[in-house]
């Protein structure tokens, strides 16, 4: 390829997403000697496409130097490929507007709308612009008060190195269930990505003593992006709040590896509607607001 695609949109996450068949399309121009444009999806239903598969984002990635009639382009033997195939639904799952530089992502919504999408799907995403100033720069005063009270109690936060793939998957579903939250992620698939992405997955804990009690499954997306992708904690800890020690942690972590973004995803509770209370909570530890588009293309 002509530059770096994200994690998901790289062939060895896409084995992680299915068994099943993928359709891969590559976009090559005159004035690019490389690929310059990649763009993946599935059919996991009879004419109901999907991008992606399973993951937090698909869509089209494209190099910086590509034209618009090049986008243009691939998006037109997109959808006749699909249209070929008697589809009759197409929804596209994007990346938030953080993992893009403003005109980017505004050139990626008018090749999708300027084609037939329409936004089916629009979510307030939260990420922590990494800098020189450091984390409690970025918090409100509520959230310093609860990082300085878990330091207090003794807790410690840091990088793990050996955890196994049956706790980490144990720890998250017993958290996540006392809370009304599922876990999509078996613990075969965590010790997948654990064994197959040792650099772009990291596991992060708060301990009090020898106790594990917060837990976060992070990702390199890209060389400037880190995303929180799981987090679960013990609810009897819910006083210190270590979600924030363990995001300062994170983010320290970012600092060291020269990681600008640190990306803490959507808000949503159980049923998957916007939660208030989550959103204001990222706020606080310094999420900064984009929108997160979910597109939908009918034949």
């Amino acid at each position: 390829m002509s530059f770096c695609p994200f994690l998901y949109l790289k062939p060895e996450h896409l084995g992680t997403q299915s068994t099943g068949l993928i359709f891969s399309f590559l976009l090559f121009t005159e004035n690019i000697p490389a690929p310059c444009g990649i763009f993946h999806c599935a059919e996991p239903t009879p004419g109901h496409w999907v991008s992606p598969l399973r993951a937090p984002f698909g869509g089209i990635q494209v190099d910086k130097n590509c034209k618009q009639d090049d986008l243009d382009f691939l998006v037109c033997c997109i959808k006749e490929f699909i249209a070929a195939r008697e589809g009759k639904k197409l929804i596209v799952k994007t990346a938030p507007l953080s993992y893009y530089a403003a005109w980017e992502y505004l050139r990626l919504d008018y090749t999708y709308r300027s084609a037939g999408f329409t936004v089916s799907g629009e979510f307030i995403n939260h990420s922590i612009p990494v800098d020189s100033d450091g984390f409690t720069y970025h918090i409100a005063a509520s959230e310093n008060r609860k990082l300085k009270r878990a330091k207090a109690a003794g807790f410690r936060a840091g990088l793990e190195q050996n955890l196994p793939a049956g706790f980490i998957h144990s720890f998250l579903f017993e958290c996540r269930t006392l809370k009304g939250y599922s876990l999509t992620l078996s613990q075969q698939q965590i010790e997948e990505l654990l064994m197959k992405f040792k650099e772009e997955v990291k596991i992060f804990t708060v301990r009090d003593s020898e106790k594990i009690i917060a837990l976060s499954l992070t990702v390199r997306v890209s060389r400037d992006i880190i995303y929180n992708f799981l987090s679960a904690d013990v609810p009897d800890y819910r006083h210190y709040s270590p979600y924030v020690i363990l995001t300062e942690t994170i983010y320290s972590y970012c600092r060291k590896e020269g990681i600008a973004t640190l990306d803490l995803g959507i808000s949503l509770d159980h049923t998957g509607i916007h939660k208030p209370s989550l959103a204001r909570f990222k706020q606080n530890i310094g999420g900064k607001e984009s929108v997160k588009r979910t597109y939908e293309l009918t034949f």
